[in-house]
């Protein structure tokens, strides 16, 4: 039977000459936080199915492999499309560009850095939001990163470009390899932005080991987005934390549409008065892919309000799992949450666990849950076929239907009309370039 406490032992014991010269060079405060993930990841160990959390996902596969650190390469071509630019490239920072429109209102640093011209920034926000005490790949990202990028957004500022992270893993060619992307976005009080990652590359012989830190100051705003498109038979475990003060406002969107074994993590806590979060997911699996998405809202402060709609649509053997907990404090009354998920499985193989859970300590509040888990309608299906339109066509047209939804809240064009092409190229329906081009209402 596989020891995953002593797997995660080896995997430190493994990682800590290569990670040695790096922690000299780390102001002391940072470098005392990196140890005691460090020494936690070497306590917890690789999750096992007897957590409750990780009941669904089986990870002996991480715990079995050697796995070696990513080293820096090349960039891939960045899209054609008007934002400022991050690059990650195995988890190292090889690029970033902010227009001269947005100077002085959004401040981008690498690590070292931070570390050399930002200590206070790095002491007030850095690893004050992921859980890596009690989450085991927090704390493996946060004792391995090698490299990340801190993104500052000054008070009272409108970002109106997004603000565009390419998280991309480049296989070396040979043997197990391991990238840790660490990103920490801070938005100062009373600003606004727009933040989207895309993960793409990797192999059937890479680990995306992510954690991503969202900190949201006083009636700040922020769209976030996800998008993971990685090779075929790609890991990717990324845990994406939030911290809203009062009256802020979050929307996430998650995306999944490729990986081997794939684990988006979204864990928000509304700290202050009138914080107000949404969460929209949509994953696409197909074959053996096994895609988990696990969601966690505190509800810590009074009068805030979560809601959350996640879908996913599986053919062939493929496994989909949605986990989402909703946990109101004693004291935060006023609280309004709803939690929805849906599921459309396409072939006889495919299948999907879902655990919605709340739990509540508080009286006056609001909060529900649904899942509901299902095939295509045979009624639209025979409805739309005595419109004249084959059976082939019907499908894909209900199968868009479902996701269309989701994709519709997209505010970022060239993200949302990516989506678009994918799922309706996959299904077989092209759309005109004209017709993507309709604005949203």
């Amino acid at each position: 039977m596989l020891d995953t406490r002593q797997a995660g032992v080896n995997l430190i014991e493994q990682w800590s000459a290569f990670l040695r010269n790096r922690l000299t060079k780390e102001p002391r405060p940072i470098l005392s936080r990196r140890q005691a993930a460090e020494a936690a990841f070497a306590e917890l160990g690789y999750p096992l199915r007897k957590n409750e959390d990780w009941k669904y996902t089986n990870v002996s596969l991480i715990a079995q492999t050697v796995w070696q650190p990513a080293l820096p390469a090349t960039p891939p071509p960045l899209p054609d499309w008007e934002a400022v630019r991050i690059t990650l490239v195995n988890g190292y920072l090889v690029d970033k560009q902010v227009p001269l429109s947005l100077t002085g209102k959004i401040h981008i640093y690498s690590w070292r850095e931070a570390c050399h011209q930002q200590v206070e920034l790095l002491d007030a926000y850095w690893n004050q939001v992921a859980r890596w005490s009690q989450h085991p790949f927090a704390a493996l990202n946060t004792a391995c990163f090698q490299d990340a990028v801190i993104v500052y957004v000054l008070p009272n500022q409108d970002i109106t470009l997004p603000v565009h992270v390419l998280v991309h893993h480049e296989y070396a060619g040979f043997g197990a390899q391991a990238a840790f992307p660490r990103i920490l976005f801070v938005l100062g009080d009373h600003s606004c932005a727009t933040l989207v990652e895309s993960y793409s590359g990797g192999s059937d012989r890479c680990f995306t080991c992510g954690v991503v830190e969202l900190i949201l100051e006083r009636s700040a705003r922020l769209d976030y987005y996800k998008v993971q498109q990685e090779k075929e038979g790609s890991i990717h475990i990324v845990q994406a934390y939030a911290r809203l003060q009062a009256q802020t406002e979050l929307r996430t969107h998650i995306v999944s549409t490729g990986g081997g074994l794939v684990r988006n993590e979204c864990d928000i806590r509304l700290e202050g008065q009138q914080g107000t979060c949404t969460l929209n997911g949509l994953y696409l699996a197909r074959g053996r892919q096994h895609i988990d998405n696990h969601t966690e809202i505190e509800h810590v402060a009074p009068a805030c309000s979560s809601h959350e709609l996640y879908k996913g649509i599986l053919t062939n053997r493929a496994h989909g799992v949605f986990h989402g907990k909703i946990y109101v404090h004693p004291g935060a009354q006023k609280t309004d949450a709803k939690q929805t998920n849906q599921a459309l499985l396409l072939s006889d193989d495919a299948e999907v666990d879902s655990k919605p859970q709340l739990e509540i300590y508080a009286d006056d509040v609001r909060c529900t849950h649904g899942a509901t888990v299902g095939q295509l309608d045979e009624r639209q299906l025979f409805y739309l076929r005595t419109r004249g339109i084959s059976y082939e066509q019907a499908r894909s047209l209900l199968i868009y239907a479902f996701a269309e939804d989701i994709i519709a809240r997209i505010q970022v064009e060239p993200v949302r009309f990516q989506l678009e092409d994918m799922l309706l190229a996959e299904e077989g329906l092209p759309l005109e370039s004209e017709l993507r081009r309709v604005p949203l209402p």
